[in-house]
């Protein structure tokens, strides 16, 4: 398993991790203006089909659309309402709309026609319509300062947009936040995107959420849960001078949630020692940690799916307690231990490890891969790899056992 650059990109199109339907009909509804007239056809065609392209819609899709354009018109522009719904997604379609409209010159006057009826199907107010506006000229000026201007006051007003959608089509568009030992405190959300830089502590108590989304994340410092609850959602987060081994604590029951991000470490520190509560990872990048182990867990449960797991050079996972852990799909590469190389597991609880796989991780004793320290019923490495070829005895171990129980199942199965 390995993330390639655009995968590691916060930026790319907001709607791109939407589910085929769904793209479906956004770039159909776009399609409406690209497609739905000869002069749009001549003018709009090429750039339309770049966005198809940039959103991954199979091409047996794209080519759909000028057919529902002629024969189903009605029935997806219904479609087009529902899925459409929500501010973000309005939002995004017009500037997407506002964009291919300024490619356009002989079907300029049918676009503003096209767009005007979105605006009123979507009953923007005067405000919304006129921070689009804005939006659009900036767009064809590459006005910076309109950007900014129009933003501040769009968002003073109580409006809300969110930065990945400023950042795609405004790519110099910042928005910095600054934290210095913050306290957030029972039923409080703090929010934040764009660049945010961490310095001293932050703390969440019982009740309290931190939240990075559509954010760049730069942490001088550690961040403490206390019962509250952390969520990391399609974002980057950099560790810079930690102020203790770890960039997470968490010494009481809360949740933390990892979802479509990275977390580079740089060498520094480890991400997470959790002791209570749960650790859900999500289609994350893990990588560099250094002076301890990447993640120290003895909460109740762990989980973790389509995640790598990159370069510990004091191992990758440290599971103890009671937890139960579940990690399915994921990678370990270039995790180094003396007792299991990428995951060592001191753990009571269930420990499932299921399709996963190990790439040049080393121990300097024993279990190369895998070390169980209390193996028992319930703890399980099944359909997984070393080094791309089925595992070997000596890379997954248990103490007590000269030979992998896993590999006798798997035998057995065969």
């Amino acid at each position: 398993m390995g993330f390639t650059e655009d995968q590691t990109k916060i930026y790319n199109h907001p709607m791109l991790l939407w589910d085929e339907t769904d793209k479906y009909v956004y770039c159909f509804a776009i399609g409406v203006m690209a497609m739905g007239d000869m002069r749009a056809i001549t003018e709009l065609r090429t750039v339309y089909e770049q966005l198809m392209d940039e959103l991954e819609l199979p091409l047996s899709r794209q080519q759909q659309v000028i057919i529902d354009i002629n024969s189903y018109l009605e029935t997806r522009l219904n479609e087009v309402r529902t899925v459409i719904c929500t501010k973000k997604r309005q939002y995004c379609l017009l500037l997407d709309l506002y964009r291919l409209m300024d490619k356009s010159v002989w079907a300029r006057e049918y676009c503003q026609k096209i767009i005007e009826n979105y605006i009123a199907v979507f009953q923007f107010d005067a405000e919304e319509v006129r921070f689009l506006t804005q939006m659009q000229e900036a767009m064809a000026s590459c006005n910076e300062e309109q950007v900014r201007q129009a933003y501040r006051l769009f968002t003073q007003q109580g409006y809300e947009i969110p930065y990945a959608v400023m950042k795609y089509f405004f790519p110099t568009f910042h928005l910095q936040h600054i934290i210095q030992n913050m306290q957030i405190k029972d039923g409080d959300l703090a929010l934040f995107e764009g660049e945010v830089f961490i310095e001293g502590d932050v703390l969440v108590e019982a009740g309290g959420t931190l939240c990075f989304r559509d954010a760049e994340v730069t942490i001088q410092g550690r961040i403490c849960l206390q019962g509250g609850r952390l969520r990391i959602e399609h974002a980057k987060v950099y560790a810079g001078q930690c102020l203790d081994l770890y960039l997470l604590q968490v010494v009481s029951t809360s949740v933390v949630i990892v979802d479509r991000s990275m977390i580079d470490l740089q060498n520094n520190c480890g991400f997470v020692r959790q002791f209570a509560g749960r650790l859900i990872l999500k289609d994350s990048m893990l990588c560099h940690s250094g002076q301890t182990a990447m993640i120290r867990f003895a909460g109740a449960s762990m989980v973790a799916k389509r995640c790598e797991f990159l370069d510990g050079k004091m191992g990758l996972l440290f599971l103890e307690s009671a937890a139960d852990v579940r990690i399915e799909q994921s990678s370990f590469t270039n995790g180094t231990a003396e007792y299991g190389g990428a995951v060592y597991s001191e753990s009571i609880g269930s420990v499932e490890l299921l399709q996963c796989n190990f790439w040049t991780c080393k121990a300097k004793y024993l279990g190369d891969a895998v070390y169980f320290k209390y193996y028992k019923l319930g703890q399980r490495c099944e359909q997984c790899a070393v080094d791309g070829k089925e595992s070997e005895a000596g890379s997954f171990f248990q103490e007590d056992a000269a030979i992998v129980q896993m590999l006798e199942h798997q035998k057995e199965q065969r």
